[in-house]
């Protein structure tokens, strides 16, 4: 949205006005030729030879006026450090990592916020008596509550982009994301909420000097108006003492309070989407077979909703994973498939609740505490997002976003790590990958924020690599420029979550079926493709466009509260026994959920 010239006139004018009290703060000598401690004939007019007169012993009102400048908005300036600066880091810690350390932090916050700010201020300085700086100290210990609140709302926002996951999907501790990631992408507010601490500052000091609790040896403009009212400045009609301090007041609070609203309500500012919050968990030590990179047992996961009631996204699930080998998830959207893959991750949002194992590496992943989890991201695990709008940092460069990988895990200098991310940004299909790693994620189109993806999750060398959609948003090109990327890591176990059959088909040695939070088939590629036997996957194969597209005239599959086949409401060879859930049956390295292939079940000719 563009603005006129009167109002970027307008806009412009708070910063000038504190541009201008900055330098003469910094240089009073540019703009005042007299001293303030010469004296002349007291209580002068305002005149040629003293702008603003003198007061009761012939000071210059002016020179005052002007030196004391410094004084007032150091004592403002220091005290918004102090309350900003503690306001961030508890906001931080407490957005970030939640939990106990969240309730006791906002707890406190709470008991802050209650206690009457300037009667404290007054109460600590006039007993304190430690001069300018401790004033300035008490003014920003008692000021910081509500950055904190601010801060830390912002943070639970932030948390749950996809940036986030993804530096916490590499092992990144919780104080590097919220210095590297966080901190840069709240700065505008911390800087408005810093500017109105200082408006907020000077008023209290100008206060707490005004009533001749500041420090005797250095002048305000709040000590000059305790100077003019106690000197009965008031009293002879001296306007020129008390008015201009007041003005040099007022227009200081005034243009930082309209800075820091101009902070805090730019012209754009982009929403920041809801993602799902990180959780821990507990530990355990199990054993793997030397063939099997992961094992899962009994998975399920429920989501607790506001209300109390649980919601399942994953039922008593298992699956094992061969090494070296590509995998294929698939499956409608909501069967469960992404959530799987947070869970081997440790990323569920924190209302999830787990229950069974995921043994991975001797390890049991579902009991694994946050901290041991760590090391195991990006170095064991890496995991690569869906390409949404905040899947990268967008303060960061793309290239940077993706030697982190490297220079985490595999200690590598930083020229070594750009140069590897410069050939796996090549490697993954982005034109002129030199020069486009030095580009911020806003001048990437979503198939190449996918492709950069794809280069994090492949640079780390992890030897198990979770993709979320690794071809949404690519064209057939690129797609099949990453395909042959893929199926030429031989060394590594993927497993892919996609909406796209003739990617899975290409790509996995694997398939397997999700259908409602459970597993409904698991079948080597070619015979899948070929011959699929579950009724939900023979639908998904025919709805292709090589197979004459019939769809489905309902998308109702059936209900997680109702028991029995997900499917059954559409399946027309359904019978009474569907009304059951149906065990994976084993045709001979083919697993299939259904009633039909059943060596016990008895079903209608």
């Amino acid at each position: 949205m563009t603005r006129s010239p009167l109002k970027r006139l307008a806009g412009m004018a708070p910063a000038g006005v504190l541009g201008l009290l900055c330098v003469a703060a910094a240089a009073p000598g540019l703009l005042v030729p007299v001293s303030p401690g010469a004296l002349d004939l007291p209580y002068l007019a305002p005149g040629p030879q003293h702008l603003l007169g003198t007061d009761n012993i012939g000071q210059d009102l002016f020179s005052e006026l002007v030196y004391s400048a410094r004084i007032s908005l150091c004592a403002a300036f220091l005290a918004s450090l102090v309350s900003t600066s503690l306001g961030v880091l508890v906001g931080l810690a407490a957005g970030y990592l939640r939990g106990l350390w969240d309730e006791w932090l906002m707890h406190m916050t709470d008991v802050f916020l209650l206690l009457p700010g300037l009667p404290l201020i007054i109460l600590l300085a006039a007993y304190l008596n430690s001069g300018l700086t401790g004033i300035a100290l008490v003014i920003g210990l008692t000021a910081w509550p509500s950055t904190a609140r601010v801060v830390r709302a912002n943070v639970r926002q932030m948390r749950q982009n996809n940036f986030i996951r993804s530096a916490e999907a590499m092992g990144a501790g919780p104080v590097y994301i919220m210095l590297r990631h966080i901190l840069p992408n709240i700065y505008p507010l911390v800087l408005a909420k810093g500017t109105l601490a200082a408006a907020s500052a000077m008023v209290a000091e100008a206060g707490v000097s005004f009533l001749g609790l500041g420090d005797p040896h250095y002048r305000s403009w709040g000590a000059m108006l305790h100077e003019a009212f106690t000197s009965g400045g008031l009293l002879n009609g001296c306007y020129w003492w008390y008015l201009p301090p007041v003005a040099c007041i007022s227009a200081t609070v005034l243009s930082l309070t309209l800075v820091g609203q101009r902070l805090i309500d730019p012209d754009d500012v982009p929403p920041v989407p809801a993602r799902p919050v990180p959780s821990p968990y507990c530990s355990d030590d199990h054993k793997v077979p030397s063939k099997e990179m992961l094992r899962v047992k009994d998975l399920s996961v429920d989501f607790l909703n506001a209300d109390g009631v649980l919601s399942r996204a994953i039922d008593h699930l298992d699956l094992t994973v061969l090494r070296n080998r590509r995998l294929a998830v698939i499956g409608r959207t909501g069967s469960g498939k992404s959530v799987l893959l947070l869970a081997l991750m440790g990323l569920l949002p924190q209302n999830a609740v787990i229950s069974g194992r995921i043994l991975f590496k001797g390890r049991d992943l579902a009991t694994l505490p946050e901290k041991a989890f760590r090391k195991l991201r990006g170095r064991d695990l890496s995991y690569v997002p869906q390409g949404a709008g905040s899947a990268l940092n967008p303060l960061l460069r793309v290239g940077y976003q993706v030697a982190e990988q490297a220079r985490a895990h595999q200690r590598m200098s930083r020229g070594e790590a750009m140069e590897r991310a410069v050939r796996m940004l090549r490697k993954t299909g982005i034109p002129e990958a030199e020069r486009r790693s030095r580009d911020y994620p806003h001048r990437y189109s979503g198939g190449m924020i996918q492709r950069a993806l794809v280069a994090m999750g492949l640079i780390s060398g992890a030897p198990l690599i979770l993709l979320d959609e690794p071809t949404k948003g690519l064209d057939p090109a690129n797609r099949d420029a990453l395909l042959h990327i893929l199926t030429q890591m031989d060394d590594r176990t993927l497993v892919a979550v996609t909406h796209d059959l003739g990617f899975a088909e290409r790509f996995a040695q694997q398939v397997v079926v999700m259908l409602d939070s459970r597993i409904v088939e698991i079948a080597p590629s070619n015979r899948f493709f070929n011959k699929p036997l579950h009724p939900y996957a023979m639908a998904l194969l025919r709805a292709q466009p090589r197979h004459g597209l019939q769809v489905l005239a309902s998308s109702e599959t059936g209900s997680l509260q109702a028991p029995g086949c997900p499917f059954r409401n559409r399946c027309g060879k359904a019978f009474s026994k569907c009304h059951t859930m149906p065990p994976l049956v084993d045709m001979g390295g083919h697993w299939v959920r259904c009633w039909r292939y059943d060596p016990k079940s008895t079903q209608p000719a």
